[in-house]
C-alpha cells in the first residue's frame, strides 16, 4: 500500500481518492462510501461532519470528549478561581493604594499648612524683631533723657545744699557744743570763722555708729559757701587730721581720722549705694564720696581713681572690672534694688 492510499475496511482495497471514502473520527477506520451504499448529497453531509462507523463508536467517542472537557473545564474553574483571587487581592492593593494616597494627600496638605504656618511665625518674629529694636531705641533715647533729667535735678539739688557739710571722725561727749568742736577743727586747720559763718549743727541719726564703735557723723549748714570751701581747702592743705588734736582733747597721739565732705543729695546717695554693690562683687578696694556729688572708686592702692557721675559710668566700671560678675540679673538688682546693699570693704574720704 502507498502511503498516500487508503484501505477500505469493508472492501480491503486501497483507494487513493479521499473524496471517496470516509473516516472514523474514533477508529481512524477508512471506507468507501460506495460500500456503505451512500451517494451524492447523501455522501456530502456524511463527510461534512463527524462519523463514526458503529454507535459503540460514537458513545466511546462522547465519553473520551466529556472526560477531557471536564478536566479541562476543571482547570479553567481552577484558573477562573485564582484570577478572581487576584482580582480580589488587586482590588485590596488598589484600595490600599488608594487609602495611601489619600493619606499622602492628608499629610501633604498639613506639611504645606505648617509650612504657611512657620512661614507667617517667621514674618512675625521679623517685625517683633523690628519693633524690639524700635523700642530698644526709644528706650536708650529716653535714658539718655532721664540721665540727663537726673543730672539737671541732681545740680539743683546739690545747689540748694551748697552749704551743707558732712564732718566724719569727731568722737561724741556729753554736753557737747558742736558748733564750738566745728570751730575747733577749722583752727586745727588754720583756718579761723567768724561767730555767724555756722548756721547750723546735728549729729546724724546712724543705724550702726554706736555699735560698730564709729562716731555719728555731724551735719554742718554754713551761712555761705566761702566759709565752707575755705574750710575744706585748709583741711586738704593740713593733710590727715586726727581727733586727738582738736580743742581741749589735744593729746597730740590717737584718736580718729576726721573727714570733710559735701552732704550728699538723693541721687548721690543712690549712686554710692549702687557703687559699693559693685564694689563688693568685683572686689574693689575703695570706694568713697568725692566732690560736687561724684562718686571715686579706685580697684587697688595704686591704680588710677575712677569717677562715677551716673548710671551709665557704673555699667561701665562693672564691664572693666568683671571678676565675680556679672550676669544680668545682678546688673539689673545693682541698678534697680539697693535695698539690703553690702557694706564696703574700705572708704576713704578727703
Amino acid at each position: 500500500m502507498k502511503n498516500s492510499a487508503f484501505l477500505c475496511a469493508t472492501c480491503n482495497t486501497e483507494e487513493n481518492d479521499q473524496n471517496k471514502i470516509v473516516l472514523c473520527h474514533y477508529y481512524m477506520k477508512c471506507e468507501h462510501l460506495s460500500c456503505k451504499k451512500v451517494y451524492g448529497v447523501a455522501a456530502e453531509k456524511l463527510r461534512a461532519k463527524k462519523y463514526f462507523c458503529s454507535l459503540d463508536c460514537a458513545k466511546l467517542s462522547s465519553h473520551t470528549s466529556s472526560g477531557m472537557e471536564n478536566q479541562i473545564m476543571e482547570e479553567i474553574g481552577k484558573v477562573l478561581a485564582e484570577v478572581r483571587g487576584t482580582s480580589a487581592e488587586l482590588r485590596k492593593v488598589q484600595d490600599t493604594i488608594g487609602e495611601l494616597q489619600r493619606t499622602h494627600n492628608s499629610f501633604a496638605e498639613k506639611v504645606d499648612t505648617l509650612l504657611n504656618e512657620m512661614q507667617a511665625i517667621k514674618e512675625d518674629q521679623q517685625l517683633l524683631k523690628n519693633d524690639v529694636a524700635v523700642l530698644q531705641e526709644e528706650q536708650f533715647a529716653v535714658n539718655e533723657t532721664i540721665t540727663d533729667l537726673e543730672k539737671q535735678l541732681d545740680q539743683l539739688n546739690r545747689a540748694a545744699l551748697a552749704t551743707h557739710a558732712v564732718i566724719l571722725g569727731v568722737p561724741s561727749s556729753k554736753d557737747e557744743d558742736l558748733k564750738k568742736v566745728i570751730t575747733d577743727i577749722a583752727l586745727a586747720v588754720k583756718c579761723t570763722l567768724p561767730e555767724d559763718a555756722i548756721v547750723e549743727t546735728k549729729r546724724l541719726v546712724s543705724k550702726d555708729g554706736e555699735q560698730t564703735g564709729k562716731p555719728v557723723p555731724i551735719k554742718v549748714i554754713f551761712s555761705d559757701t566761702s566759709y565752707k570751701e575755705e574750710l575744706f581747702a585748709k583741711k586738704k592743705c593740713h593733710g590727715l587730721l586726727l581727733s586727738s588734736t582738736i580743742g581741749s582733747n589735744n593729746t597730740g597721739t590717737g584718736g580718729s581720722r576726721i573727714i570733710l565732705r559735701d552732704e550728699l543729695t538723693s541721687f548721690g546717695m543712690t549712686l554710692l549705694k549702687q557703687a559699693r554693690v559693685v564694689q563688693e562683687a568685683a572686689d574693689l578696694k575703695f570706694v568713697w564720696p568725692g566732690r560736687d556729688g561724684v562718686i571715686l572708686v579706685r580697684a587697688t592702692d595704686n591704680s588710677k581713681v575712677e569717677k562715677i557721675r551716673n548710671a551709665k559710668d557704673l555699667q561701665k566700671l562693672q564691664h572693666q572690672h568683671p571678676k565675680r560678675l556679672l550676669d544680668g540679673s545682678l546688673l539689673n538688682s545693682t541698678m534697680l534694688s539697693l535695698n539690703g546693699a553690702p557694706a564696703p570693704k574700705q572708704q576713704k574720704q578727703l
